[in-house]
């Protein structure tokens, strides 16, 4: 348990849900499935914290304005106060321009979750792992049938989930190929958490793959703008991770298409993706 007296005001660090149900810390989009997101938040907090070598307040502010005044350790302990001696800072900007690189392995300890009444507000992100609305193929599946797989996919993602929080990647990367294995067509929900889970486990190619086939697929006509942008440049930071060469050349073009179809062709994330692609080719 944290004495919060022995932790200074500041700084403060702030993770926000917006009403678009994107998670934000300090400024910075967390580029996690909306099922991860609040994970993935404390997570971070815990990273800056072990970089100060102490624990930091942090609030968090709900959608609707509720704040939750906290304290994370270097471990990712997570201990709930009244209030911070000191003003929160004001709220990040709600839109950020670009999305921070996928997260590396986890160096500090396993992330704690936050309180059950920080817990307990579900995210309402589009992109979550429930099947979207499709035609429905011929015959006509029996409900029972698509009950159970939206089941199967739900126990997966709680074993996901668990398997993230405790540095588990072994379990993380088998159960996120299990999520997608047995569907010839997996919802898409379920392909981001498969591309999140390679990004975490070694895999920035396959990441980035997954990404950019999100982008450019048809339906990602459906999906906002952000979230276009937010894939979008997850397949960008996932392949600048990959290390061989003609493994770059191979899914680059796929990466700057998906960059001019969320961004624009005159984009500087978009220009940013085209020099590095031709700077490669250069080597080849």
């Amino acid at each position: 348990m944290i004495d919060p007296a022995s932790v200074p005001a500041l700084p403060v660090i702030v993770i926000e849900m917006t009403a678009r149900g994107e998670t934000v810390v300090d400024g910075v989009l967390v580029p996690a499935p909306a099922e991860f997101a609040r994970t993935e938040a404390i997570r971070r907090v815990s990273v800056k914290a072990l970089g100060l070598g102490r624990a930091v307040r942090t609030v968090a502010v709900e959608a609707d304005g509720t704040r939750w005044p906290l304290i994370v350790d270097v471990d990712g302990e997570v201990t709930a106060v009244d209030e911070h001696p000191a003003p929160d800072p004001p709220p990040p900007p709600p839109r950020p321009v670009l999305v921070e690189e996928p997260p590396a392995r986890p160096t500090a300890g396993r992330p704690a979750a936050a309180p059950a009444r920080f817990e307990t507000v579900e995210a309402t992100r589009a992109t979550s792992v429930e099947p979207v609305d499709a035609p429905v193929p011929e015959p006509v599946p029996e409900p029972a049938l698509d009950a159970s797989a939206a089941e199967g996919r739900h126990a997966l993602l709680v074993r996901i989930r668990a398997a993230v929080a405790a540095e588990d990647w072994t379990e993380a990367r088998t159960r996120a190929v299990q999520l997608t294995a047995d569907d010839p067509h997996p919802p898409r929900g379920a392909r981001e958490v498969r591309a999140y889970v390679a990004a975490l486990t070694g895999e920035p190619e396959l990441a980035a793959r997954i990404y950019a086939d999100l982008v450019l697929e048809p339906e990602a006509d459906a999906e906002s703008d952000l979230v276009l942008r937010q894939l979008a440049d997850n397949a960008y930071t996932s392949w600048r991770r990959v290390a061989r060469l003609r493994a770059r050349l191979d899914v680059g073009p796929s990466v700057l298409r998906a960059q001019v179809r969320a961004r624009g062709a005159d984009d500087p994330a978009t220009e940013a993706a085209r020099r590095w692609l031709e700077e490669l080719r250069l080597l080849d």
